[in-house]
């Protein structure tokens, strides 16, 4: 059960992220040429860390040795 928690909470926090990042960019709290770079560089972010966790060889990320 905690697995398939943790497993939801990338693609979770992506989305609310993302949502933050379209809001806030049409309200004009942001300027537009900010948007894409503050996007990429969360999600980028995000992924990464996920492909760092994966072994070579293996179909599953490795567990985290900090939770």
């Amino acid at each position: 059960m905690l697995d398939t928690i943790r497993g939801l909470m990338r693609p979770f926090v992506i989305v609310c992220i993302t949502g933050l990042v379209v809001y806030l960019g049409a309200i004009g709290k942001i300027e537009p040429k900010y948007i894409l770079a503050l996007a990429g560089t969360i999600i980028s972010y995000l992924f990464g860390e996920r492909a760092g966790l994966k072994v070579p060889g293996e179909e599953n990320p490795a567990p985290s040795s900090d939770k």
